[in-house]
């Protein structure tokens, strides 16, 4: 999956993937189709590669929307929050894109924390101020650039994310450790006890 492949044929295949997902998406009744949106060129080295990073992703994200809506489909499509800085899908990147496009996003809690070092939710709130949020959460292990792996989720790490979520939004949260269903539990429970 890569919106910005310097091959024009990755691009086109990276779209044709994506809508396929859209399609058996709308028939099954889901709501979001996340996907990663792609690397930057050369590495993401210069703002300007970082621009026109943008700019191609962007154009394809329309791509996809323009189709979707000539489908007359209800299903969204969703950038997700990336963990690598040499990755496109910062959280300013991912906040512009919809303002931008109008597409969903995911915001991948995990990701943002092997990026960034750190987790402002503040900061989180103002860029997506939308009421529906998809949320990816699980335990990280990091590397130098980020993320390398994921991991069970430690029972802080719940109570962090769950204490610090705006309260006035739709959150549904999707666990992706290697542990999910237990993990998932162990959320609901905390859930329940700090509520």
């Amino acid at each position: 999956m890569n919106l910005n492949s310097l091959e024009k044929e990755k691009i086109e295949a990276t779209k044709i993937r994506i809508i396929k997902c859209c399609e058996i998406g709308e028939i099954l009744g889901a709501k979001i189709v996340v996907f990663h949106p792609g690397y930057y060129t050369n590495g993401g080295k210069t703002e300007e590669n970082k621009e026109q990073t943008y700019i191609t992703i962007k154009d394809g994200i329309n791509d996809m929307l323009r189709l979707i809506n000539k489908k007359n489909w209800k299903i969204k499509i969703a950038p997700e929050t990336m963990g690598k800085v040499n990755v496109f899908g910062s959280i300013y990147e991912i906040s512009r894109l919809i303002k931008e496009t109008g597409c969903s996003f995911c915001i991948d809690f995990a990701h943002i924390l092997a990026r960034e070092k750190k987790i402002e939710y503040q900061k989180i709130e103002l860029l997506f101020p939308q009421k529906d949020w998809h949320v990816h959460f699980s335990g990280i292990i990091y590397g130098e650039k980020g993320e390398k792996s994921h991991r069970t989720t430690e029972k802080q790490e719940w109570r962090e994310l769950l204490k610090n979520l705006p309260k006035d939004k739709e959150i549904r949260i999707i666990n992706e450790s290697p542990t999910m269903i237990d993990d998932s539990i162990e959320g609901l429970k905390i859930l329940r006890e700090i509520q």
